[in-house]
């Protein structure tokens, strides 16, 4: 059997049934579920970049030294 949540306007009304609103609210605990493991993911991978941190800086600045010595051999 339906029953109504709301009206919308003079004519129109939103029906739903308690499987749709148990699905619902499945679905909403799924989605919460999703963000919560989502957010600690990236959590560890700031942990994890943030502990390589050094090392990517020095790289970054060799690729630098690489690259200007590349463009003063060209000259």
């Amino acid at each position: 059997s339906f029953l109504p949540v709301e009206k919308r306007g003079r004519s129109s009304q939103t029906f739903t049934t308690h499987e749709l609103n148990a699905l619902n609210a499945r679905l909403q605990d799924a989605a919460h579920d999703c963000m919560v493991l989502t957010e600690k993911v990236l959590e560890q991978l700031v942990a994890s970049i943030a502990a390589h941190l050094p090392l990517i800086l020095r790289v970054a600045d060799n690729v630098a030294m690489l690259d200007m010595l590349l463009a003063f051999s060209e000259v």
